[in-house]
């Protein structure tokens, strides 16, 4: 967490803020420095100083802002980030790891209880591996049937891993993996050559659309996610197996069970999901 549809809604909603864009920075503020993992840390505000950000992107569970100049500043908000556009100044909170300041007086704030998010940025024409080794977009138009089945039949891995490895598709996590797989009605740990085509059409057809209907719901709030309006998503009134162990089956009514694989719980219905 945040997944896919959180990152993307609180992309959305910086943009609609109508406060970040074409607003020269004035300063930075960075108060964990050992975050910043590929850029000094006491440089970054030199180099942002009176530049705009152009645009505000998203590539898997990674914020991009854009620079006037081409470079981008990188955010992934990991468990606990939230990342925020006030008009005003806020009080003094313990919580904010890094400021933007802004011309016109408003302010980016990326607040991180647990300090676990990373801040990154990038020259122009520079290489960054941590989006170079990233797959396919699932709400693009890249992602497409031909493509999804050469990924599955390409790799040896459970379908639960194979949705939660970010060099293949990225964006999906934990949530979403088992949300995906029961709506296809696929077992989690079937592996992916043994998926038939007609397993393939559901997967191709179900993946984004649960993706985006999270999106319209901002997102999913387990514990920690707030987006940029500071408000939790409300996805998680339609989960239908993850967090439901030993609740019935929305379908067939058989008790939700969880295992754990590669260290992370994962919920399916034994009968749906044979």
């Amino acid at each position: 967490m945040p997944e896919l549809p959180e990152v993307e809604t609180v992309v959305r909603q910086l943009l609609h803020c109508g406060r970040m864009l074409n607003n020269p920075i004035t300063g930075v503020k960075i108060f964990r420095p050992q975050r910043w993992i590929n850029y000094p840390a006491d440089k970054i505000a030199i180099r942002l100083m009176g530049h705009v950000f152009k645009n505000i992107t998203r590539r898997a569970k990674f914020i991009i802002l854009s620079l006037d100049d081409e470079a981008e500043l990188i955010i992934h908000l990991r468990m606990t980030g939230k990342l925020m556009c006030q008009a005003t100044p806020i009080d003094d909170d313990p919580y904010i790891r890094e400021i933007i300041y802004f011309q016109d007086g408003s302010q980016l704030l990326f607040k991180d209880t647990r300090t676990l998010g990373r801040l990154y940025f990038k020259e122009p024409g520079e290489k960054l591996p941590v989006l170079d080794r990233l797959g396919v977009e699932p709400l693009s138009f890249q992602f497409t049937r031909e493509k999804l089945q050469a990924l599955l039949y390409h790799c040896n891995l459970e379908m639960k891993s194979f949705l939660m490895d970010q060099s293949k598709i990225a964006g999906i996590g934990n949530i979403y993996a088992s949300e995906i797989l029961f709506l296809c009605q696929i077992h989690p740990q079937r592996n992916t050559r043994s998926i038939t085509a007609e397993e393939l059409n559901r997967l191709h057809e179900i993946i984004p659309e649960i993706l985006n209907r999270s999106i319209k719901f901002k997102g999913t709030t387990i514990a920690d996610f707030r987006n940029a309006e500071n408000q939790s998503g409300e996805f998680q009134k339609y989960l239908q197996v993850y967090g439901n162990h030993g609740e019935s089956c929305p379908i067939c009514q058989t008790e939700i069970q969880r295992i754990v694989q590669k260290q992370r719980s994962t919920f399916f219905c034994p009968n749906c999901q044979k």
